[in-house]
């Protein structure tokens, strides 16, 4: 009896999830509410009010970190009832505007789901910060994060033990008594958990007098072993590399990689969360170090700052702006700032880090300065200059070009056009269409519009995507349906090679067996008919790419096709697909499909 008299009873539990309820109100009825609505969309039959439902969904999800904000500073600051309740309505008002503002089809673009999740990232910053912003210490503020942390692991742990258990149950009932439960129902039940059962367990733990944590002493043990052995040495392997590197960058003077900034936030991001992670034991004479690496950090930081702005300049200077090198550009921006003040200052107020966060995600989805907004105009910019030099575009009006367009003014209108389609909508055209036009274009699936509105611009779309990206990484594939010309040829097979393996690897023509094999090294696609030492046929895909790297006008289409020939049979190879790794002086060939034609001489 004594084992049980330990257990919370259901009464204890229910008393609790009403104590959260009343100190929470707006923050749990919008998790409530947004988890109802999300189940039922989950519901394959009720995808009929999804358009209604969908922005209400994404403005209610923004409820729950807001209101959790507002509710821990009025508590923080002790502010009368009233007050408080002002600011909730005040928060409840927020939120109203932003549904307003939503479209019906919030997936119309993809600039209003990445808009909700930096929202939605601001304001989970806005709350670690908040309560805290006035006050002339950060000790309390650290415990504070500190304990929200330990909480969302908590309630993590929590959920997925509890839905792991329930669909355990729930598929052995199904098994043994031919229940018929549709699969959506484990997917509902996980969203019932974590929307409702696990927002009152994260919310449930924290201590309503956020004062007391101000003189909290303890500090976990478990984060001095993370930080210590996992996070410190993973920013030190990541600054070797970064230094090194900057390092061959100043002897050999060649433009960083693109990739490099995502080397540099990565390095910036585990950093500053170990310095945060540690920031209360730095003082301390056992955990010296600390302080060290605190001091140190930002200062070899400045370095790489300038890498990763000199990375991203190119990029905009070469392609314009897009939301992903606004949000990279406005992260160096904000470690810049964030660094400097950590070197010069001499309170160190680690504050000024999340705040900058939240302002940088604030910035970056609302106003005219927001990523989107910027983006759109910059790549508008760049479709009408070309439109403009190409003759289609005449004093604002669209008409067919007077001349032949080159493939690389073709592939960048045809990416420009890609990217305001599916990024900000139809009302990025609405300037050169007419009405009509613009009525039949959203008739059209977005993933078609694409071949559409180049057609009214008077060009054949570039469906490729040929060229090194910032990774060195490209890809190629032949539109599908395009036919094939085998004149000259009495057999086709189709091969298809990944990770150097050809499939298939043997083949027979007329009776006699043939062979297939990639030599990844040279790039060679190796086709012997008979003994493989008696006659073999060796394809170059090297002469196929031989523009790829060197020339920015390289037309594929016009190099897909090699023919030779053998001492008894003729091959052509077809590429229909390619994709890999491209520098200078390398080409890694990952994948390939293409069309094998065969003559016997």
């Amino acid at each position: 009896m004594s084992l049980l008299k330990r257990f919370p009873s259901y009464n204890t539990i229910l008393e609790g999830a009403v104590v959260t309820f009343k100190r929470y109100p707006f923050a749990v009825l919008c998790a409530i509410i947004a988890t109802i609505i999300t189940v039922s969309l989950a519901d394959r039959e009720s995808l009929e009010p999804e358009y209604l439902l969908r922005p209400l969904q994404f403005a209610l999800a923004l409820g729950l970190p807001l209101f959790v904000a507002l509710t821990h500073l009025t508590e923080k600051r002790q502010w009368k009832k009233t007050t408080s309740l002002f600011a909730q309505i005040s928060g409840a008002v927020i939120l109203a505007v932003y549904y307003l503002s939503l479209p019906d089809n919030v997936f119309a673009a993809y600039s209003h789901p990445v808009r909700f999740l930096l929202i939605f990232l601001g304001l989970h910053f806005l709350a670690a910060v908040l309560p805290y912003s006035g006050d002339k210490q950060d000790s309390g503020f650290w415990r504070y994060n500190i304990l929200l942390f330990l909480r969302f692991l908590k309630a993590a742990l929590f959920s997925a033990v509890l839905y792991i258990g329930l669909i355990i149950a729930i598929a052995a009932a199904d098994h043994l008594f031919d229940l018929g439960i549709p699969e959506r129902r484990y997917f509902q039940i996980w969203l019932v958990i974590v929307g409702i059962f696990n927002t009152f367990i994260f919310l449930g733990g924290i201590p309503r007098d956020l004062k007391s944590l101000d003189g909290d002493r303890v500090y976990p043990k478990a984060l001095v072993i993370f930080t210590k052995y996992i996070l410190v040495p993973l920013v030190m392997v990541y600054f070797v590399i970064l230094i090194l590197y900057e390092a061959k960058i100043a002897i050999e003077w060649n433009w960083p990689k693109g990739w490099v900034a995502h080397l540099v936030l990565w390095y910036s991001v585990l950093g500053i969360l170990s310095v945060l992670l540690l920031n209360p034991l730095r003082e301390s004479a056992e955990h010296r170090w600390i302080g060290v690496v605190s001091r140190w950090f930002f200062r070899t930081s400045i370095p790489l700052i300038v890498l990763l702005f000199l990375a991203i300049f190119r990029r905009i200077g070469d392609y314009g702006l897009t939301e992903n090198r606004y949000l990279v550009l406005a992260m160096a921006l904000g470690l810049s700032v964030a660094a400097i003040y950590l070197i010069l200052s001499r309170k160190k107020d680690i504050r000024i880090i999340p705040g900058i966060l939240s302002i940088i995600a604030f910035v970056s989805a609302i106003g005219p300065w927001s990523a989107f907004a910027l983006s759109e105009n910059s790549q508008r910019n760049r479709l009408e200059a070309l439109m403009k030099r190409n003759n289609i575009l005449d004093h604002g009006v669209v008409k067919h070009a007077s001349r032949d367009i080159s493939f690389r003014d073709r592939r960048e209108m045809s990416n420009i056009v890609a990217y305001l389609n599916e990024w900000h909508g139809l009302r990025s055209f609405a300037s050169w269409f007419s009405d009509d036009v613009m009525t039949s274009l959203d008739t059209i699936a977005i993933g078609e519009r694409k071949a559409a509105i180049t057609g009214y611009l008077g060009f054949e779309p570039v469906e490729a995507s040929i060229g090194v990206a910032e990774s060195g990484r490209f890809s190629w594939r032949l539109k599908p349906g395009s036919p094939v010309d085998i004149a000259g040829y009495d057999f086709l097979l189709g091969i298809t090679m990944i990770a150097s393996k050809v499939k298939p690897d043997t083949f027979t023509v007329n009776g006699i067996s043939g062979n297939l094999r990639f030599d990844a090294v040279k790039s060679v696609l190796k086709v012997s008919l008979g003994d493989i030492s008696d006659d073999t046929i060796n394809f170059s895909l090297k002469d196929i790419l031989s523009g790829l790297v060197s020339s920015e006008d390289y037309d594929p289409i016009k190099s897909l096709r090699l023919s030779r020939s053998g001492e008894r049979f003729s091959a052509a190879l077809i590429l229909k697909s390619i994709s890999g790794f491209a520098a200078e002086d390398s080409l890694n060939i990952q994948s390939f499909t293409a069309d094998l034609l065969f003559r016997l001489d």
